[in-house]
């Protein structure tokens, strides 16, 4: 098969009740397809998988008495032994690139999915904060140009339209996106908050208030708010967290309990919590910084924070993203001065971050990657910086289940280009769009996957 995207051909039409026979023909590129010495193909229903495997030198790959009905799904493999090297599913050609024919009988089978551009224009530069829209998504760039990216349809068509301008005094602060409304960005060369709207890119200032966030802070959104937490003031880390919200045309800010010490250049991320009950609410994870084992539990609603010590690497380099509820996964980061490949999934509940497990390592050390979650506890991790600083084009999927602790990572589709410092969203369709400097592709999950 060479370095070619496996793709099976219907060789004849028959009624549902007759039987169907297969072959696999050459595609599209696909890289880790090519690793494995054989390749295996199942067909997915509600009995035992039908198991075929191949040679992948193999010129074609017959799979008969196949048969047919509506809930038709393939499952591929490429493996040498017992090490599987790439999975992947049948799903649709709703992507722009490389589309057959409507009423094609092709089924693509993809390594857990492919990356493709879905539109030729390009942002005027990499983003600093994303959000998922009701028409597909709004992102900021780091050039304060706020973006409405308009998801493709069927026919693979899509655009980016330049919405408006952030305020340039905040274009260096800390971002973060609040639901579908919009963005808050806080402090940058002046003290006080801004709040973006996603619609219209009209913008409310707070310019008041908030000395303790303007340099060093952490943003973290909310559906209606966002917390800014902690900040650099006088080469001293402060533990200082507000609650910022739109309420009736004007931004507000709240002071709530501070953290037990001060910290600046942290990481956060929002997600639920479960609490002994059982009823899950929102809570922000606070990571690193200044006190880089330290994770912190903030609650929005204005608990006491809780702090946790964790034996985590420097966090300020790596991917990180909620992936369900309770969990939170962080990949890549630097170990001195080199990328890492280190994975680590968080338990958290609200009594701060209770476990820590070390799921299998990435194929490729990243810095600065992008942890997008995708939805049933998936996370694309894309693009960053590998060894010698040198941009990453490949990406990674990520996918754990409650049973089946603590998950797993393979190879996935390409970027159409390098992504130094990507950002991305999954999308009301089911995609994950991402975003770089030259760059807005899709990434397209396998359909029963």
């Amino acid at each position: 098969m060479s370095r070619l995207w496996p793709c099976l051909l219907l060789l004849a039409g028959c009624t549902q009740a007759e039987s169907l026979s297969f072959r696999i023909v050459a595609g599209l590129d696909d890289d880790p397809f090519a690793t494995g010495s054989s390749l295996v193909i199942s067909l997915v229903g509600a009995t035992q998988p039908d198991e075929r495997v191949f040679p992948i030198t193999a010129p074609t790959f017959e799979v008969p008495a196949l048969r047919f009905g509506e809930d038709l799904q393939f499952r591929v493999e490429a493996r040498t032994g017992e090490i599987v090297f790439a999975r992947g599913a049948s799903f649709p050609f709703d992507y722009l690139e490389g589309s057959p024919p409507d009423r094609s009988p092709h089924v693509l089978l993809g390594t857990l999915g492919r990356m493709s551009r879905t539109t030729t224009q390009q942002p005027d530069g990499a983003a600093i904060v994303i959000a998922a829209a009701d028409d597909g998504a709004r992102f900021v760039t780091e050039r304060g140009t706020i973006y409405a990216y308009r998801a493709h349809n069927p026919d693979g068509n899509a655009s980016l339209e330049v919405i408006g301008r952030a305020p340039p005094h905040r274009v260096s602060g800390a971002w973060a996106p609040v639901g579908r409304l919009g963005f808050v960005a806080v402090g940058g060369r002046s003290p006080g908050a801004s709040f973006v709207d996603a619609t219209t890119g009209d913008t409310l200032e707070l310019s008041s208030g908030l000395e303790a966030h303007q340099t060093g802070a952490t943003a973290i959104g909310f559906e209606r708010g966002a917390l800014a937490v902690g900040g650099l003031v006088d080469r001293l880390g402060r533990a200082e967290v507000t609650w910022i919200e739109r309420t009736a045309g004007e931004l507000h800010a709240t002071p709530l309990p501070p953290l037990g010490e001060g910290v600046y250049g942290a990481r956060g991320v929002a997600l639920l919590t479960r609490s002994e009950s059982g009823d899950l609410a929102p809570r922000a994870l606070v990571l690193g910084g200044s006190n880089a084992p330290i994770a912190w539990v903030v609650d929005p609603a204005g608990a006491a924070p809780v702090r946790s010590e964790l034996g985590l690497a420097d966090v300020s380099a790596a991917g990180m993203a909620a992936i369900g509820p309770q969990l939170v996964l962080i990949s890549g980061g630097m170990v001195g001065s080199s990328p890492s490949d280190r994975m680590d999934l968080l338990i958290v509940d609200e009594r701060g971050a209770a476990d820590q497990l070390h799921p299998r390592a990435l194929a490729a050390p990243r810095a600065d990657p992008a942890v997008i979650a995708a939805g049933d506890g998936r996370a694309l991790v894309v693009g960053g910086r590998g060894r010698f600083g040198l941009a990453h084009d490949t990406a990674e999927l990520f996918e754990v289940r409650l049973d089946d602790l603590p998950g797993d990572v393979v190879p996935t589709g390409r970027a159409p280009s390098s992504v130094a410092q990507p950002r991305g969203v999954m999308l009301d369709d089911g995609t994950v769009l991402v975003v770089d400097a030259s760059v807005a592709a899709a990434y397209f999950l396998p359909r029963g996957s």
